[in-house]
């Protein structure tokens, strides 16, 4: 898991430090045409400054190909909101959900071939919690080919000053609008388009 470190994860005084420990809800082995369905959740980490919790959704080990839907949730103080774990290409909707406070706020890992479609979603993107590598991310897409689309979304890039924003993955930000707050955010390592997009500094 690697979050261990952190005083919430010791059980009668030893640390524990376990993969999964830390996430909020676990998916693992979905079978065949299955379908998991998450809607109007709180998932709220239990922050220790510096470090976050560990994931609030946790998507891996599932044996063929099925689908998940996302809608009006919260996802706050956590390495990762959202992580995709998965050798099956996955088919991942969310929508109408706010994230903030989050290193990463969704993470695609080894999730080849699936896709994740990102419908009026508003993302507060603020400090990374320097338990983590690099920047406070959008999304991350991490030995993975997955595609993201984000459909009429509301993105805000509130971090340190002069962070890049890694888009590999990302297809299509259709009708987004992007508040900079003049940290000269760019985006880099991978093509993207952007259509009747806003961009506000």
């Amino acid at each position: 898991g690697g979050r261990g470190n952190t005083p919430f994860m010791k059980v009668n005084g030893k640390v524990i430090d376990m993969d999964a420990l830390g996430d909020a809800l676990y998916v693992s082995s979905v079978k065949g045409d299955g379908q998991i369905i998450i809607t109007d959740c709180l998932f709220q980490g239990l922050s220790d400054l510096p470090f976050r919790s560990r994931i609030g959704v946790t998507f891996e080990y599932g044996e063929k190909i099925y689908n998940s839907i996302i809608s009006n949730c919260t996802f706050t103080r956590y390495a990762k909101g959202i992580h995709i774990e998965e050798r099956v290409p996955s088919d991942i909707k969310i929508e109408n959900c706010l994230f903030r406070d989050l290193n990463f706020n969704i993470a695609n890992v080894v999730n080849d071939n699936g896709r994740c479609v990102i419908n009026n979603c508003k993302f507060l993107v603020t400090d990374i919690d320097d338990h983590d590598w690099g920047n406070s991310l959008i999304f991350l897409n991490y030995r993975s080919n997955c595609a993201v689309i984000f459909n009429t979304c509301e993105i805000h890039l509130n971090t340190t000053k002069a962070t890049w924003q890694t888009i590999v993955g990302a297809q299509l930000f259709n009708g987004c609008v992007f508040y900079g707050y003049n940290k000269n955010h760019f985006f880099a390592d991978a093509s993207a388009h952007f259509t009747n997009c806003w961009f506000y500094d």
